[in-house]
């Protein structure tokens, strides 16, 4: 590939998934222009491997593009409103990323479900209604803010309509450049301790709508502002 570079028939070279360790031990790593690394909000690890790798190579001035940064579509308003805390949905990344990550953070007689659920995934709501978007325009925008990444990987399925083409949807693509995490945003995002996060568990059965008002009542069933007035004509 270097010398198809060299000749000027491959305009630019990069790797995925590639360790940091690899890329120590590649020849000419200065040639590659992107790595591909898989990065959310539960895991940064490779992320961050990759990071101090370019930072300590000062003739690297490859950008890092992300993958996995919904976790294969877990993180979403849609996950989020179907599967409460005590139903737990059938997906592969739940039995071992989520297990995981959920494994020294469990309170007793919790699953890691629920611990994901009132963590992350509520966390996540939260952020999103105070933007006016969704959870996975949050969980794309958190990573388009990491240092030295140029661009996220957002998957699709073909033939799936698209509503990239109405950028007023609020669900579009192109509404992950309409706002801008702040500090206390990222700052959520960056340590989910349930010892902070755990009293904020969302349990419909124990809410007393009377004494909420419209706003918390919209926040709480995961609806935009914009979708107030019609909830409470």
């Amino acid at each position: 590939m270097q010398t198809l570079q060299y000749d000027g028939l491959v305009q630019a070279m990069g790797g995925k998934n590639w360790s940091a360790q690899l890329l120590r031990e590649a020849k000419g790593f200065r040639n590659v222009d992107t790595h591909q690394v898989p990065c959310h909000v539960l895991d940064v690890s490779k992320y961050n491997d990759m990071k101090q790798l370019c930072s300590k190579q000062k003739q690297n001035n490859a950008d890092l593009i992300l993958e996995g940064t919904l976790m294969e579509g877990l993180l979403s308003d849609a996950i989020y409103r179907m599967y409460p805390q005590r139903r737990t949905p059938r997906h592969s990344i739940v039995d071992t990323t989520v297990a995981e990550w959920a494994k020294d953070k469990r309170k007793h007689r919790t699953t890691s479900w629920e611990t994901f659920h009132s963590l992350v995934l509520y966390t996540l709501h939260n952020i999103a209604f105070k933007h006016e978007t969704t959870i996975s325009m949050v969980a794309l925008r958190w990573a388009l803010q990491l240092d030295r990444v140029g661009s996220v990987i957002k998957p699709t399925i073909l033939g799936a309509q698209s509503q990239a083409s109405n950028p007023t949807t609020t669900t579009s693509p192109r509404n992950v450049f309409t706002f801008e995490l702040d500090e206390e945003d990222l700052e959520k995002l960056a340590n989910f301790d349930p010892k902070q996060e755990g009293e904020k568990t969302l349990d419909f059965a124990q809410m007393d709508f009377e004494e909420m008002s419209e706003d918390e009542i919209t926040a709480a069933l995961g609806l935009l502002p914009s979708h107030k007035r019609t909830l409470f004509l």
